[in-house]
């Protein structure tokens, strides 16, 4: 069920997600969500780095439970029973570990609590990751600043903000799903593709 707008019950099945009640007879089923990352194949540098992912952080409009959705510029609001498995920053960060790790551009990739003496370290901030109503159906809307900074002296060597848009197949929240599943695997190519100028260029100092 939406929550702060005017439209009313969304329902929808998904097979990456697991139902379960909130207790009481009457109680509307909870589905959950997860991203999911289409395979991307890699052409470039294999750098003889680490790279720690440390723990992202958010907006706190997406510290609640639901996802979120906009009707409008200043309408918003989120879906009660439909919830992301994962707190959003969380979510992101797992889905970029598991896009950089298998191509091999580093070494390792960890997340921040086995970093051990990692050689870059690589953090970010959601700042919006949900769904926007326009006239010609909905969106997903991912925006997120990547930080990269050199772990030996803190020094900040990369940075970037990326602001994405996807329609989403249909009106159902399992689309918003997928449609922001695609938002975030094209910014992990950007991302990919500038970490691999960045890189080489400080493993050299």
């Amino acid at each position: 069920m939406r929550t702060g707008s005017r439209i009313g019950v969304v329902t929808a099945a998904m097979a990456l997600s697991a139902c379960m009640g909130l207790g009481g007879g009457d109680a509307e089923p909870v589905t959950w969500y997860r991203l999911a990352l289409s395979p991307r194949a890699f052409e470039g540098p294999r750098l003889p780095m680490t790279l720690a992912l440390r723990t992202f952080s958010m907006s706190e409009s997406l510290a609640p439970e639901g996802i979120a959705f906009a009707t409008s510029d200043v309408e918003c609001g989120y879906w009660t029973n439909h919830r992301w498995a994962e707190p959003v920053a969380e979510l992101v960060r797992q889905a970029v570990q598991a896009d950089l790790e298998p191509t091999g551009l580093f070494r390792a990739v960890f997340l921040a609590d086995n970093a051990g003496s990692a050689d870059l370290l690589l953090t970010a901030e959601v700042h919006r990751f949900g769904e926007r109503d326009r006239p010609d159906g909905w969106y997903a809307e991912a925006d997120v600043t990547f930080e990269t900074l050199r772990a030996r002296d803190g020094i900040v060597v990369y940075h970037r903000r990326m602001a994405l848009e996807e329609r989403c197949d249909g009106p159902w929240v399992r689309e918003v799903a997928n449609a922001l599943s695609r938002a975030v695997s094209k910014m992990c190519d950007v991302l990919r593709a500038d970490l691999s100028l960045v890189a080489p260029a400080e493993e050299e100092r």
